[in-house]
């Protein structure tokens, strides 16, 4: 009997933006939310220190695993900060975990496999990922007047202005996003031949194309499925794509 297929369900997203747009504190703020989450900075980040580390044990001298980012993040989310700034050969192992979800090991005579079922939300610009989020500091006076008055206000009286709304409690959003992700959203049948017809309607249309603006491939597929699963657990929906356009 074959074990079933895991399909992965998670989605990597990479956040862009200018110098001061608050990268740091996004990754931060949605890390406290999470039931399960691990920050980290890809300049201070190796290899070990994102996947897991082999080290002796100093009371039985045995060699022992201890799990890094990637790991701890198990079923959660692991924020990588200014990603960029990682070595290319630091950088590699994590395509196996955004692929296959787990951390292979192969090490001082331990050979095994972890699971490593994380979303990595990252601060940067790689090729790898599901979403890249772009965020301008864009010039505009009344934005730019009422920055400048929060950080004023707060540097004066240590505290956040009144923001006239009241902010959701992260108690409140970890029930939400709780209660959403046991929702399998399904592909609804009379959708599926029109799904595919429109994927390889766009591949053969690159392919004719001398100069293609976009290189579509079963990664872009399957990213919209993904994503519109997403969606779909958000507003509690069995059906996906039922507000996302293919095309």
């Amino acid at each position: 009997m074959h074990d079933p297929q895991q399909i992965r369900g998670d989605l990597h997203v990479c956040v862009m933006g200018d110098p001061g747009v608050a990268k740091s504190q996004l990754l931060k703020y949605i890390i406290n939310v999470a039931p399960r989450g691990v920050y980290t900075t890809g300049k201070g980040s190796s290899v070990v220190g994102l996947t897991a580390a082999v080290q002796k044990d100093p009371v039985t001298n045995e060699m022992v695993l201890e799990g890094g980012a990637h790991v701890l993040a198990d079923m959660g989310i692991c924020a990588i900060d200014e990603f960029d700034k990682m070595d290319e050969s630091d950088r590699t192992p994590i395509h196996e975990v955004m692929e296959q979800q787990t951390v292979s090991i192969a090490k001082a005579g331990i050979t095994t496999s972890l699971n490593a079922r994380t979303a990595i939300l990252a601060a940067a610009n790689p090729a790898w990922f599901d979403l890249l989020w772009l965020i301008l500091d864009q010039a505009d006076m009344d934005t730019d007047l009422e920055m400048a008055r929060h950080v004023l206000h707060v540097h004066q009286m240590k505290e956040s202005p009144d923001l006239g709304f009241t902010q959701l409690e992260p108690s409140v959003l970890r029930a939400y996003i709780s209660a959403a992700r046991k929702l399998s959203p399904v592909v609804p049948r009379e959708l599926e031949e029109y799904i595919a017809s429109a994927y390889s309607s766009i591949r053969q249309e690159e392919a004719k194309s001398n100069a293609p603006h976009s290189y579509t491939t079963v990664r872009t597929l399957l990213s919209i499925l993904r994503i519109s699963a997403a969606l779909a657990r958000l507003r509690f929906s069995h059906r996906r794509l039922g507000g996302v356009y293919v095309r």
